[in-house]
């Protein structure tokens, strides 16, 4: 990450270099606050559209293109009719281009950096902007207020018709279902499609089972998936999340111990993972294992007034092994309603926050031959942690 980076200038040597070394495109920097990119030359260049988009990408400040090349190159007539400078003292001339003078692969990525809404807007700018935003790959949905429903619901209709949903890499969805499951069904088997690379829904107010595409759970692009709703996440047969390195899920209801372990062992690539007040009731144990696993943040909290009427005082404690050789942080904030356990992995910072205990929970830390350099434990009132030599294991 460049974070003062404001001015870029990218010889000829260091664009030939990027446009045809492909390993080196996902290793590019973050330029926070890049306005202004100078390629050169214009008359060979060789940067390929791969390369110029993930610059872009990592660009979001981007305000300024500009060419520049030596002043004895050979240039096409009419090139540099329009905004041409002459540096004084020096044999370079500077040229800058418009953002209509961009080929519409760059426009659309423009494009997919503004809000849907006014991504549409643009249609309306010229007949060469008419259609430029069917193509965006980014689309947020996000309901309003509750007299605006219908109209919202109307616009996400129309506008998967219209979209071409094969190109989105990023979809963003927020609403309350209700009685509309049927047409959000429809909604996330259009947008979904199987090269998506982000995917976030937020789906309140379910009445009935929302169904997800199969081919969502075996998706080879999706990199970060987060899902928060209320209700049963119903999974198929097979779940297998090849690069997805970010997974976070809130308010979810796993089903049973069977699919739980199949989705978490269908994420060999997993980084970093957070449950958000996720109900274990249907499960009696699972293991999440990955090998990349670097970071766990873990919240559990009751409703007390479901406790108070009996309705939870037999739920059935979870038993989570965790086993991540690469894992860093474990983070965990709750009322002790499941019991954890650690195997080879090497934590170098954890955090144990007990609000309030309603059974007796179980911390089992990693072996005394593995150091944990920073941890800290915060109970409720005074409760106390009992340590087992052996086991390194942790009772509240």
């Amino acid at each position: 990450m460049f974070p003062n980076v404001e001015k870029l200038s990218m010889s000829k040597t260091s664009i030939m270099a990027l446009s045809r070394t492909t390993s080196l495109l996902g290793q590019l920097p973050l330029f926070c606050n890049l306005a202004e990119l100078v390629l050169d030359p214009l008359s060979s260049i060789e940067l390929s559209y791969a390369a110029l988009l993930t610059l872009l990408r990592n660009s979001p400040c981007l305000q300024v293109i500009k060419f520049q090349f030596a002043r004895e190159s050979s240039l096409e007539p009419g090139l540099l009719k329009k905004h041409k400078k002459h540096r004084k003292g020096e044999g370079k001339v500077e040229s800058s281009f418009s953002i209509c003078d961009l080929p519409d692969v760059i426009l659309q990525l423009i494009i997919s950096s503004l809000p849907t809404k006014e991504a549409i807007q643009t249609s309306i700018l010229s007949k060469r902007w008419e259609h430029l935003w069917r193509d965006i790959s980014n689309i947020e949905l996000k309901e309003g207020k509750p007299e605006e429903r219908q109209q919202f619901m109307h616009f996400v209709a129309r506008l998967l018709v219209a979209c071409n949903c094969s190109s989105l890499e990023k979809f963003s969805l927020t609403c309350n279902v209700d009685k509309d499951a049927s047409r959000v069904n429809e909604w996330l088997y259009g947008f979904i499609n199987p090269k998506i690379q982000e995917l976030c829904l937020r789906l309140y107010g379910i009445e009935e089972p929302l169904v997800f595409p199969d081919q969502l759970f075996t998706c080879a692009t999706l990199t970060n998936f987060e899902l928060d709703m209320q209700h049963v996440f119903n999974l198929p047969s097979s779940v297998h999340f090849r690069c997805l390195r970010t997974l976070t899920l809130s308010n979810i209801i796993f089903p049973d111990s069977s699919s739980t372990q199949q989705l978490f062992c269908g994420c060999p690539a997993l980084e970093d993972l957070s449950l958000i007040n996720c109900n274990l009731k249907n499960v009696r144990a699972v293991c999440i294992c990955s090998p990349m696993l670097r970071r766990i943040y873990i919240q559990e909290n009751k409703d007390d007034m479901l406790y108070d009427i009996g309705l939870l005082s037999d739920t059935i404690r979870c038993k989570v092994l965790i086993v991540g050789t690469n894992l860093k942080s474990f983070t965990y904030h709750g009322n002790g309603m499941n019991d954890f356990f650690f195997s080879y992995s090497t934590v170098i910072d954890a955090s144990i926050q007990v609000d309030y205990v309603y059974d007796a929970c179980v911390f089992g830390l990693p072996s005394a031959n593995l150091s944990i350099p920073s941890i800290s434990i915060s109970l409720y009132k005074n409760w106390v942690s009992a340590f087992n030599d052996g086991a390194n294991v942790a009772c509240f």
